[in-house]
């Protein structure tokens, strides 16, 4: 693994020195290189911005999009050709290692220069953005809010109450017992036509760990310590399995027909837009200690060695900041956007889809003090570890104790 390091650490060294040789670009013109993990309507979102931007200030926009599964590796290969874009599209899961080898820049300067008032923006979009030493990598655009979806008829059919009716009462154990009862095998032969939960993703197992009070690492940004072998951890983990043990999990997304409940963000909202059900969202379930959830500020970054970083930032403040911007990228995609002013009329907004009924659960999670953000790891590694060892637990080939107890000494010696 230390080899391994030092090689990475070697490569990044010469990307830096390399891209340190670009020569001057256009003042006049800037290029945005974003991933297709967004959305076709993402990319259609940027290209009227990038119009508009351009007729207001002079300044070109060159939109490009690059595939999901290799948009990291493209960005380094353009950093090290001497060709690098002005701004990228990174995802938290992808932007490790620039943020920590500062291949992108830091916006703090730019964000108190202009005066920007940060209660704009709801903490977490600022907080979850923001490196242990204080660089805001990340401007954010749109809040990747998870909460819960459902099939209001399967609700109905059960005679059970839904989430959203349930209100405060939808916790950890109506889960369970509407998962329980929502689950439904017709044939008797063990393979439920219907199932109570669609999935209990490891972001959404790392969601309980919160709503018990505990948490997997120290912190969320380039963490220094486990803590996967403590109470609160182990007692999500505990609840997790019990969906596993019982067979309460599958059938697809709700909105595939097959399953009551799913944990997801808006980017799943235009998914729902031709299903022949009811359907709504409502708040996340409350655990032993919170109603935590996850929230992903998902923005834009402008390069470390961008040669028109005054330009790029200005575009970047255009999509973030200005409410007219943030107002197209909900028409365009449906998705919560990070600007607070617009965020509060997110459901009121003119919108090419139906948004949810219940639309004010994404604000009443987005803004609560109990949100987390996602993780930033440097080594994927640690990642790839977490899945395939607490897939044992999952899978009922190991126990929950000691399988917390092995993560925690592995990643803990990884972290060092």
């Amino acid at each position: 693994m230390k080899t391994k390091a030092r090689a990475l650490a070697g490569v990044v060294i010469v990307l830096i020195v390399i891209g340190g040789m670009t020569g001057p670009a256009s003042a006049q013109k800037i290029v945005h290189q974003t991933t297709a993990g967004h959305g076709v309507k993402w990319l259609d979102w940027l290209e009227e911005m990038a119009a508009i931007f351009t007729k207001k200030t002079g300044i070109e926009v060159e939109v490009i999009q690059t595939d999901s599964g290799t948009y990291g590796d493209s960005l380094l290969v353009a950093i090290a050709g001497g060709m690098p874009p002005d701004v990228g599209d990174l995802l938290v899961v992808q932007a490790g290692p620039f943020v920590e080898q500062r291949l992108v820049e830091d916006l703090r300067p730019y964000f108190d220069r202009d005066k920007l008032d940060p209660s704009n923006w709801p903490a977490i979009a600022i907080q979850g953005n923001t490196t242990p030493d204080g660089r805001l990598w990340c401007m954010p655009a749109e809040m990747t809010i998870t909460v819960t979806y459902y099939n209001g008829d399967m609700f109905s059919e059960a005679g059970l109450a839904n989430p959203k009716e349930l209100g405060d009462a939808w916790n950890w154990d109506t889960l369970l017992t509407s998962a329980r009862r929502l689950t439904i095998d017709r044939t008797g032969e063990g393979r439920p036509a219907q199932y109570g939960v669609a999935s209990l993703s490891d972001s959404i197992w790392r969601t309980m760990a919160y709503q018990a009070g505990g948490k997997f690492f120290d912190r969320s940004i380039f963490p220094t310590k486990s803590l996967f072998n403590t109470p609160p951890v182990l007692q999500a983990t505990l609840f997790r399995r019990t969906f596993s043990q019982e067979g309460l999990i599958g059938g697809g997304w709700p909105f595939e027909g097959r399953s009551a409940i799913g944990f997801s963000g808006s980017g799943h909202i235009h998914r729902y837009q031709n299903v022949v059900f009811e359907w709504n969202v409502a708040i996340m379930p409350a655990g032993p200690k919170n109603r935590a959830t996850s929230v992903n500020a998902n923005g834009f970054q402008i390069l470390a060695n961008s040669q028109s970083k005054e330009e790029a930032w200005q575009w970047i403040r255009f999509l973030t900041a200005e409410p007219d911007s943030q107002i197209s990228l909900v028409k365009h995609t449906g998705r919560v956007p990070a600007y607070l002013p617009v965020m509060r009329r997110y459901g009121r907004l003119p919108v090419d889809m139906k948004p949810a009924e219940n639309w004010m659960a994404f604000i009443e999670m987005g803004t609560s003090p109990d949100v987390h953000g996602p993780d930033m790891i440097s080594d994927p590694e640690i990642s790839k570890i977490i899945t395939r060892m607490i897939k044992q637990v999952w899978d009922g080939t190991a126990a929950p104790e000691s399988v917390l107890e092995s993560l925690d000494q592995v990643i803990n010696g990884m972290l060092k």
